[in-house]
């Protein structure tokens, strides 16, 4: 079994499990990296180690292997890296035995579409995608639409669009619902509404969302609204483009996090 270990640069300790964990599974006869570019061949699991953060920037090197995932908690709310350090080999001979099976998790497409009616950005993403003023002192018009069919307008600080996964993210502090983490479906919750659209719409996974801004109110020199997915990846949007989002023919293939039991995890966390 081919196995490849991602661990936090940032974190001392996360490296230094990975170094232990690699020569203890090679001892046990696996094939073990601890980076993608040494793979010579396509690793059959991916033990990532660090906080869920750390499990979202390792997102599209998970996705180019469309390699399952094992979380190694060395972070903090752990909904992502359940598994702790001291039992990461004995669920990795587990796995590799067939005797563990993985979730998959919904994931999102994001799009920026120009004034010239073409996409010049395109991402996958697990959590959210959000878009927010930036850096303007003043709420900006947004419109939703859901299918083509334009839905509301509303001025607001922002509007983030959540997966299941990340519906205890952001969408959570903003007051938004919490999905299961099997459902089909994205989140739509706006951020400081001022007015009637306080509450979050649930859309199926099928459903196409764009969302288009109105720049009148705002001078040229106050700056620009931003789109933000995942914490990590950072675009400025012009008021004459056009952020869609919808599921996206991806996955994420997960091992260690019990749906079955999520509400009484979700407890735990939260507390």
């Amino acid at each position: 079994m081919n196995i490849l270990i991602l661990p936090n640069p940032t974190k001392e300790q996360s490296c230094t499990f990975a170094e232990a964990l690699k020569k203890e599974l090679c001892e046990k006869g696996f094939n073990v990296y601890t980076k993608a570019e040494e793979c010579t061949t396509a690793p059959d699991l991916a033990v990532i180690a660090g906080g869920d953060g750390t499990v979202l920037r390792y997102l599209d090197t998970v996705l180019e292997f469309s390699v399952p995932v094992l979380g190694i908690n060395f972070g903090h709310r752990g909904y992502l890296t359940s598994c702790e350090p001291e039992n990461a080999a004995e669920r990795i001979i587990a796995i590799s035995k067939g005797t563990e099976k993985y979730e998959e998790r919904l994931l999102f497409r994001c799009g920026i579409i120009g004034k010239d009616g073409k996409e010049r950005e395109s991402f996958v993403g697990l959590n959210e995608a959000v878009l927010s003023r930036g850096g303007l002192c003043k709420a900006v018009d947004f419109t939703l639409y859901i299918n083509g069919s334009s839905v509301i307008s509303f001025p607001a600080d922002g509007v983030i669009a959540a997966t299941p996964t990340g519906s205890t993210a952001y969408n959570f502090s903003a007051q938004g619902p919490i999905l299961m983490p099997s459902a089909d479906n994205l989140v739509i919750t706006p951020i400081c509404a001022s007015s009637l659209l306080h509450s979050s719409i649930v859309c199926s996974g099928k459903d196409e969302i764009r969302l288009t801004m109105c720049g009148e109110r705002v001078c040229e020199t106050d700056g620009k609204p931003v789109l933000v997915a995942d914490g990590y990846r950072k675009y400025d949007v012009d008021f004459c483009e056009t952020v869609v989002i919808g599921k996206s023919d991806k996955v994420l293939k997960l091992y260690g996090v019990d749906s079955g039991d999520f509400l009484r995890v979700l407890e735990q966390k939260m507390m």
